[in-house]
Order: structure tokens, then C-alpha cells, then sequence
């Protein structure tokens, strides 16, 4: 396999075989498109602008103008066609699913974000607030990503990684928390409506049903994800969990997680407010598990 650094012109792609040209040429293109920094600095931009529009006019009591909301989405849509163009261009040069490494996994991620916001605007109630969402989770991670990692090597896969498991664990852990995400932005917008306007507890309610239809789906896919992982572990060494950080960590989100799906005996987050500050709280163990357990090492540090 060609390193991913590799660059070839026109003129000397015409003078080698076929098939090298090709694969040169794939990696050209790579080469060329990869460079997403100002895509990512937009996707946050536009993320945080319509953001800030939709607490303004929740706070004032005030729906948001469906021209702003066209735009937001049709937004989303572009920039999601063009991680989709990527993702595909860099699995045609590596010949497997670019989901082996962290920057594959965070542009992933917000390949994800974009995909869950543009399904959930279809609902015409809160577009904004889901897309403005979508938006800010996928700069983010773009950010991050370019940042870790701004130009890696695209090698062949170590033999525990050419494993199908792998992206089946990868991209159902990233599903997870990228609607985890979504609850974590969506409960910042109903702390800062509800400081913004006292009177905004109709507004905050309906976020918080938004919130618990996503919280289902994210507990499960969380939940699913870490038995493929198990599964693969065994496969691979022998022993379906060793408590590794990382393993430890996923673990503990998991029952975080959980503990609201039994709000009906927990009377603190039968508000809420007080669901949405406790979502907020808890992306905390988000962050440890993805970022903070590569300082603990362990075989998942990357």
C-alpha cells in the first residue's frame, strides 16, 4: 500500500503503468481535498450562529424565521456530501473502512453528527436547534481531528485491525456518542433559554423530550457497541474484557447513561431542567473515555 503522503502531477501519473497511475492518482485527489480546515472553522460558525439565533428567539417567545432554517439545513447537507467524498476517496486509497485510527474516527463522527441533524430536521419542530447541533458536534470534530493528526499515513492494518468487527464497533461507539452530544449542546441551549427568559419552562420541556428520544437509542448503541468490542477483544486476545482504561471508562459512561432511563424513581430528574444539567454533566465521562484515557496508556490509547 502507497504511503499517503505521496504526490504525483499530471504529467508523471502519463508515464507509469495503469494501475499505479490510478492509485497515484487517488492519492493525489486525497492529497488535494483532505485539506478541510476551513470547512471545519465554517461547520462551527454556522453551527454557533444558529445556535445563538435559536436561543434568541426561544428566549423572546418568538418562532424562527423558516428561511433561516432552510439555510441551516441546506448547510448541513453540503458540508455532509463533502465528508461523505472524503471518507470514500480515503477507503478507496487505504483499501479498508477508515475507521482504524483517532482522526478517522472523529471524521466519522462528525460524518455522523451531520447525517443524525439532516434525518431529525425533517421534523419541522426545533430544525434549527438540531442542525445549529449537527453543525457545532461535526466542527468540532473536524477541528480536533485536524489538529491530532493533520496529514497521517494511510499503511496496511496491523492483523487485529483488519478485523469487520472493527468498524462495526467503531461506527456504532461513534453513533453513540454523537447523539450523547446532541443531548449535551441541547441541554446548554435550555439553561441558557431558561436564563435568558424565566418564563421559557414550555420551550425547556420540549427539548428535554427531544433529549430522551435520542437518550434510548444512544444508551443502546453505547451498550451494543462495547459487546462487539468484547467480542473482538476475545477474538483477538484471548479474553472478552481485561479492564483495560479504556474498556474501565466506556463502562462507567454506560451506567452514567443509564441512570436517567429510571427517572420514574429518581425525582430529581423528573424536571427538566434538571435533566438537561445532568446530560451536561455527564458528556464529561464522554470526553474521559474518548480523549482523557489516552493519558492512563492501556491498549486502546491512540
Amino acid at each position: 500500500m502507497l504511503m499517503f503522503g505521496t504526490m504525483a502531477n499530471a504529467q508523471e501519473l502519463k508515464t507509469l503503468p495503469k494501475d499505479v497511475a490510478a492509485e497515484l492518482g487517488d492519492i493525489y485527489i486525497y492529497n488535494v481535498w483532505s485539506k478541510y480546515n476551513y470547512v471545519a472553522y465554517g461547520s462551527l460558525f454556522f453551527g454557533l450562529v444558529f445556535f445563538v439565533l435559536y436561543c434568541v428567539f426561544t428566549a423572546i417567545g418568538k418562532n424562527m424565521p423558516k428561511s433561516l432554517a432552510n439555510i441551516s439545513l441546506s448547510i448541513n447537507w453540503i458540508i455532509f456530501a463533502f465528508l461523505t467524498f472524503l471518507i470514500i476517496l480515503r477507503w478507496i486509497v487505504a483499501g479498508h473502512i477508515p475507521l482504524a485510527s483517532s482522526a478517522e474516527t472523529q471524521h466519522f463522527m462528525a460524518w455522523v453528527s451531520l447525517l443524525i441533524a439532516g434525518i431529525m430536521a425533517l421534523k419541522k419542530d426545533g430544525r434549527v436547534n438540531i442542525v445549529a447541533t449537527g453543525l457545532i458536534v461535526s466542527g468540532l470534530m473536524m477541528l480536533v481531528a485536524v489538529m491530532s493528526s493533520a496529514n497521517p499515513k494511510i499503511t496496511p492494518l496491523m492483523p487485529v485491525l483488519s478485523s469487520p468487527l472493527l468498524g462495526l464497533h467503531v461506527a456504532i461507539i461513534m453513533v453513540a456518542y454523537a447523539l450523547l452530544a446532541f443531548m449535551l449542546i441541547n441541554g446548554l441551549a435550555a439553561v441558557i433559554v431558561r436564563i435568558c427568559n424565566k418564563n421559557s419552562m414550555f420551550e425547556i420541556e420540549r427539548m428535554a423530550k427531544v433529549s430522551r428520544q435520542l437518550h434510548y437509542p444512544g444508551v443502546m448503541c453505547l451498550a451494543f457497541g462495547i459487546m462487539i468490542g468484547s467480542v473482538w477483544a476475545n477474538i483477538s486476545w484471548g479474553n472478552y474484557w481485561s479492564w483495560d482504561p479504556k474498556e474501565t471508562w466506556s463502562l462507567i459512561t454506560l451506567i452514567v447513561y443509564a441512570i436517567p432511563l429510571h427517572r420514574g424513581k429518581i425525582r430529581f430528574l423528573q424536571k427538566p431542567l434538571n435533566y438537561h444539567i445532568f446530560n451536561i454533566f455527564a458528556f464529561l465521562f464522554v470526553l474521559m473515555t474518548y480523549f482523557g484515557v489516552n493519558l492512563l496508556g492501556g491498549m486502546h490509547a491512540y
